[in-house]
């Protein structure tokens, strides 16, 4: 468990993600069926948590963290929907830079497509043979690129939520230090 106080007062508690599989009779790691499945719709659109604070202040926190842990990176998240409920667009994502072979079915994983070169932020729902497959929570079918220790950024240990907008966010929050991880 990980607890920190920031400047504003605020208190950020976060924890490890629970593992989302079982093994099979077979032997093989499989994922719990998630909450919802198939893409985004107005219905969806509303199942992810929110809070009170602003885009702006939020983003402010992840840096205030970011500043305070050792390789700690900053994601924005873009509104595809593939994460919900556990997040969406509304969110700001802290990584770390945990080693590759610590990783387990279950973590939420930040990566580089190997063709496309887009980042994107998913969850690990098997181990294979040189790396991991990765799926949208909200997304029908696994993910067509195979997490490697080349393609790997960062396992996301905190989420932040922010207020809903309806606005897109101003340009300079965009253009931020922070990187933006693609989920498709």
């Amino acid at each position: 468990m990980l607890a920190i106080r920031l400047p504003l007062g605020l208190l950020i508690i976060g924890a490890a993600s629970p593992a989302l599989a079982e093994t099979g009779k077979d032997g093989a790691v499989r994922p719990v069926a998630s909450i919802s499945r198939g893409r985004e719709t107005p219905a969806t659109a509303r199942t992810s948590p929110s809070s009170g604070l602003s885009p702006a202040i939020t983003h402010y926190v992840a840096e205030q963290v970011a500043m305070m842990i050792a390789g700690t990176q900053v994601f924005s998240v873009l509104p595809t929907g593939s994460m919900r409920p556990a997040f969406d667009e509304n969110t700001i994502l802290l990584t770390e830079p945990a080693a590759f072979a610590d990783l387990q079915i279950g973590d939420i994983v930040v990566f580089r497509h190997s063709v496309t070169g887009t980042r994107i932020v998913h969850r690990i729902v098997e181990r294979r043979k040189g790396g991991f497959w990765t799926k949208g929570d909200h997304n029908l079918k696994m993910d067509d690129d195979l997490v490697t220790e080349d393609n790997y950024i960062g396992r996301v240990y905190g989420i932040l939520y922010s207020r809903r907008v309806r606005a897109p966010l101003p340009e300079p929050l965009r253009q931020s230090p922070a990187l933006t991880a693609a989920a498709r």
